[in-house]
Formats: C-alpha cells, structure tokens, sequence
C-alpha cells in the first residue's frame, strides 16, 4: 500500500468509525476496518495525490487524516446525537429514570435510545448514507489528502457542533416536552378541586401516556429525517 493510499484509508477509517451507523457498537472493530478498506478504494481512482515519503510529517499526516475523516463522521451525526439526547431529556423530565436511577434497564433504554435507534432505521432504510459518503468522496478532491486545512474551519466546527446538536434536540423533544407540560398545568389545576390529581401515582401515567403518544406520531418524522441528515463541515472549504 501506497504512501497516498495510507492517506485516503486513514479518512475514510475515521469517517466510518465516527458515521452514524457504521459506528454502532455492534459493529466489530473489523468489519469498521474492512468498510474503510472498501471506501478507499472506491474512491482511490479519482484521487489524485503524489506519493510521499514515509516520514515523521507523513505519520502526522495520517493522524491528521483520520481526524478529518472523523470530523465528517462527527458532522453527519448530528441528528443521531440530536435524537437521542431529546430522548434522554424525556427521561429525565417525565421522571422514568427517576424511578429507578441504579436499574441497569432504565439507563441502558429509555426513549433516547428509542429515537437514537429510530434515526438510525431511517438512515439506513431511506438511504441517508448515500448523502454522507458522497461529501466523504467529495472532500478527497476538494481537500486532497495531505494538502493544509485551515484551523479557522475546524474552529468553526467546534463551536457550532453543540448548538447544532441542541437545536436537533430541542426540535425532537420539544413537542413532547410540549404536551406533558399542557398535561401537568392541567393536573395542577385539577388538584386544586380534587386534591387526589396531585399524586404522582396517577400524573405519571398520565405523562408517559402522552410521550408515548408523542413518540408514535414523531418516530414517521424522525425516519423521514434519518434519509436526510443535517451535515456541517466548514474545514472542507479552501
């Protein structure tokens, strides 16, 4: 294997390594390592980058390549993120992990990996890797391996990652969050006439059945939205 080629597989192994997907725990380390494999060389004919002595800068330019391929990884994940932390959110403000915090089952499900899962079936499903693995093949001519990257992009990348993954959030989670605050304004008012809405073993039936309602009507939303992925890669630009 080529110096060049070394380039272009350490992208696209941080790019699956990092991709929505492809990045899944129960995908094996080896199967990451056979599908970057692949991507090289599909992509390799149309990637024209002199060879290039295996030195001290060359082993820098590798790591520098893996974390490009990452960062595009990291930047087309952002629905995924975005999904789940609104699921774990409603955990959190219906209080289903409250119920039982050390329980195992409660923090290893819950809605957040309910949605993470569900982008996850839309990705996969409406075809939302053909977008992703376009730009990856794109950045090779765009930015070829090995050639300088400004810092200001990544700069910019960093800075808005977490705005954009509270903003996907914010836009999953807050109907429901919506709608179990309508609930709770209602049991609130309730109570003051009939004191006995005030308990907590009628409002959270009451609360997660309004989630639960929620979640069917956004999980056809969610799907769709898994087929077209918000992706944010200011450092490819030159």
């Amino acid at each position: 294997m080529s110096a060049s080629t070394l380039l272009v597989f350490a992208r696209c192994a941080g790019f699956v390594f990092k991709a929505p997907g492809f990045s899944h725990p129960s995908v094996p380390a080896p199967v990451r390592a056979a599908l970057a494999l692949v991507f090289t060389l599909g992509t390799l004919p149309a990637t024209a980058t002199p060879d290039r002595a295996l030195d001290l800068r060359f082993i820098f330019g590798v790591a520098f390549e893996f974390a490009i391929g990452a960062a595009i990884g990291v930047a087309a994940s952002v629905l995924y993120d975005g999904a789940y932390a609104a699921g774990r959110a409603l955990d959190d403000y219906v209080g289903i992990r409250g119920i039982a915090p050390s329980a195992a089952f409660f923090a290893a499900s819950g809605f957040g990996r309910i949605w993470s899962l569900t982008f996850l079936a839309g990705f996969f499903l409406l075809r939302g890797y053909d977008p992703i693995i376009r730009i990856l093949a794109e950045s090779l001519s765009r930015l070829p391996p090995g050639a300088p990257v400004y810092v200001s992009g990544f700069q910019q990348f960093a800075i808005t990652l977490p705005a954009l993954i509270l903003k996907a959030a914010a836009l999953i989670a807050g109907p429901a969050i919506a709608v179990v605050f309508v609930a709770e304004c209602a049991l609130g008012a309730l109570s003051r006439a009939i004191p006995r809405f005030a308990s907590f073993t009628l409002s959270f039936p009451i609360n997660f059945g309004s989630i639960l309602i929620v979640t069917l009507v956004m999980v056809p939303i969610l799907v769709h939205a898994g087929g077209q992925p918000w992706i944010f890669a200011p450092f490819l630009r030159r």
